[in-house]
């Protein structure tokens, strides 16, 4: 994994000027003068826009956080992190716009400042400040940044897995294991809460990622250094409470219409109106 970085603190370039936390402050500055600017103003303008805080309402309303629903309806297709984030934002500032876009915002923010992170520690202050400006104004993240949807959320916890999983191997090369073993516990964790905000996906994107780095690095024992059974546990007590207690209130209908109907057929199949082989997802 190339690096410039020595010892853990983060690695210094000769043409760079500033301080990291000067570099952070000023990415997180642009970022939000992108993103803030009249926030709150466009009404809910995607069909999804309206589903998510219109579920967080209802499930608000409800008195039951756990239980999403849409005009009544239970919905079922995504799990419950962004529903929850939405219904933080709505109690601590109103049900409006900009609450509803609120956590997309902040979300983003922490997706800018990890990429800026992840470019420091493997290469050099002036290329992670340079990642984390052009990932402050690229054109996909601010657009979701600005909408009440959950991919933000889901972008900024497989980011920070990432990350973990970095720096599970820079330490792991230089210093105790126990702090590498506590950053790949952070990584198993992450990709918990990436998996309550979007399903299956939130752990075959780091996992893949990762995977992929072992064997084209020629790292395929790393593998094995992975904590898995730990790591696995750690996973499972973040994401399973949820599906458990979903299932003792709906049983197998939830468990079908979220893995199998949601998940399986939207990839698989042309139910949900998404034309195309699966072989579409070899290249992408």
């Amino acid at each position: 994994m190339p690096s410039t970085e020595a010892s853990g603190s983060y690695s210094t370039d000769s043409t760079s000027s500033g301080s990291p936390v000067r570099h952070y402050a000023m990415v997180a500055v642009l970022y939000l003068m992108v993103t803030l600017p009249f926030l709150g103003g466009p009404p809910l303008f995607d069909p999804d826009e309206g589903y998510y805080p219109e579920t967080a309402r209802e499930m608000l309303e409800r008195g039951n956080l756990l239980d999403p629903v849409f005009n009544g309806q239970p919905r079922w297709g995504k799990p419950v992190a962004f529903y929850l984030a939405e219904s933080l934002s709505f109690k601590a500032f109103g049900m409006n716009e900009l609450s509803a876009r609120l956590p997309s915002v902040l979300a983003g923010l922490g997706f800018a400042l990890l990429t800026m992170a992840a470019g420091t520690r493997l290469f050099s202050v002036r290329t992670g400040f340079y990642a984390g400006l052009l990932t402050a104004v690229a054109l996909q993240p601010v657009v979701y940044s600005r909408a009440a949807v959950p991919d933000m959320l889901l972008a900024l916890f497989v980011a920070l897995s990432l990350y973990a999983f970095l720096r599970s191997q820079r330490i792991g090369r230089q210093t105790a294991s126990g702090q590498s073993t506590r950053w790949l516990l952070l990584a198993y964790s992450s990709a918990g809460i990436a998996f309550l905000t979007k399903g299956p996906l939130g752990l075959i994107l780091p996992g893949l990622t990762i995977l992929a780095y072992l064997l084209v690095s020629g790292n395929a024992k790393g593998i094995l250094k992975l904590k898995p059974l730990s790591g696995t546990l750690v996973f499972l007590l973040i994401a399973a409470p949820w599906f458990v207690y979903m299932y003792s209130l709906h049983g197998v209908s939830f468990l079908d219409e979220h893995f199998i109907q949601r998940n399986l057929n939207r990839y698989f199949t042309n139910k949900w109106q998404h034309p195309g082989s699966i072989l579409y997802y070899i290249p992408v």
